[in-house]
């Protein structure tokens, strides 16, 4: 039974450490492509195909997973699924199925783009909880 435990541990530290390690590469990835993409930046408006929100926070805010398409200047539509954002709860009748959000894109790769609006969620923590006014 003993030896029962100490395989559970190992194998419960082995995922842990294994989804923390994912976690911190994808993250580091998706801040290079956004630096990327910063270097030769093309703005568009994209068309909401899909939104999923989350539940509101007692602060005001709701995660929100937005999936969007859009047509790049070489005329081909781009779709990306699964972006999840924060947004303030009384925005959220602006995210609705059809609506527009502002996207940009790389210029000579339009396959790697990003939400070019600011996370509702990062502003408040970055004031330590308190809201910005």
């Amino acid at each position: 039974m003993d030896i029962f435990l100490k395989a559970f541990y190992y194998l419960f530290v082995g995922v842990a450490a294994t989804a923390i390690c994912i976690t911190t590469v994808k993250n580091f990835i998706d801040k290079k492509t956004a630096k990327k993409i910063m270097t030769d930046p093309c703005y568009v408006d994209a068309t909401i195909t899909e939104i999923m929100p989350g539940t509101p926070t007692s602060y005001g805010l709701v995660n929100i997973t937005v999936d969007y398409s859009f047509t790049a200047i070489n005329g081909e539509i781009y779709t990306k699924k699964n972006v999840l954002t924060g947004i303030k709860t009384m925005d959220l009748p602006k995210f609705n199925v059809g609506f527009t959000i502002p996207i940009l894109y790389l210029r000579n790769d339009p396959s790697k783009n990003m939400l070019n609006m600011r996370n509702a969620i990062d502003d408040y923590t970055r004031f330590n909880g308190r809201k910005k006014s």
